[in-house]
């Protein structure tokens, strides 16, 4: 399953695979650092954002969660952020988190490294091992920055920070069942 490109949508069961997935796109790989890439300043770029702050707050997940409302990681920061991870973080595993433009709108896609800032055309390197990407909206030509819809950013973050727990966690207590 590692080199294959999984959708899910929002359903509960499709919430327990996308954990399920997740958690054996990590395993046997080193601590998960979630990078979350986004901006609080619109609502189509918010997804990533709104993750880390679940998963931070509600979810307290036992890892690194870089991004977040009190510090956005975009185009502009995005090197040194990458940088800094790679640095500190050495043997851990970035799972990146980001909104995407797509025909599949309001689906989850979990992929291999990512190339943030795409949709915007800018010349950004292959980042992290694992993608989650949330599609918010339509691309293309007809795509306008203005027209996201909050209720589909905030149903694709609380899923897919549903999903990062749930494999975090699982991941968690299989290790603690070995060192039992």
């Amino acid at each position: 399953m590692d080199g294959v490109n999984m959708t899910y949508g929002t359903s509960g069961a499709e919430l327990m695979q996308f954990g399920y997935d997740l958690m054996c796109k990590l395993e046997g790989k080193g601590e998960p650092v979630f990078l979350c890439i986004g901006s609080d300043k619109w609502v189509c770029d918010s997804m990533a954002v709104i993750v880390a702050e679940i998963l931070k707050k509600e979810y307290s997940l036992d890892c690194y969660i870089y991004g977040g409302i009190d510090y956005n990681i975009t185009a502009d920061n995005l090197s040194e952020a990458v940088a800094y991870i790679e640095t500190v973080h050495a043997n851990s595993t970035i799972v990146v988190i980001d909104a995407g433009v797509g025909e599949d709108v309001g689906k989850v896609k979990l992929i291999g490294g990512c190339y943030p800032g795409m949709g915007k055309c800018l010349p950004i390197r292959e980042v992290g091992v694992i993608s989650i990407l949330g599609v918010v909206e339509r691309g293309g030509r007809d795509f306008r920055l203005g027209t996201t819809r909050l209720g589909c950013v905030v149903s694709l973050s609380r899923f897919i920070a549903k999903g990062c727990y749930l494999a975090v966690s699982k991941l968690k207590s299989k290790v603690q069942d070995k060192i039992c």
